[in-house]
């Protein structure tokens, strides 16, 4: 079954985080809070989709420190942030 409010969540908190709006350690909080289930066995999910997108989000970050992502013009350089 698709659960497309799960989907439209994550997917707003998602850019909110891409956007830099929101830090790395908030978009994990959030995630887990707010959309994902309780249980992380993908294969218990509901929304699979979910767990795919949740394991390709995680490769943007590192959990080691505290951080918002910055936004970098790539032509010129120049931080948007």
């Amino acid at each position: 079954m698709i659960d497309w409010e799960r989907r439209d969540q994550f997917a707003e908190l998602l850019r909110h985080f891409a956007a830099g709006l929101i830090t790395n350690d908030d978009f994990e909080i959030r995630l887990e809070d707010e959309i994902l289930p309780d249980d992380y066995s993908p294969h218990k999910w509901p929304e699979p989709f979910l767990w795919t997108m949740y394991g390709m989000a995680w490769l943007l970050y590192s959990d080691l420190r505290n951080y918002k992502l910055r936004v970098v013009t790539p032509l010129i350089g120049i931080s948007a942030t």
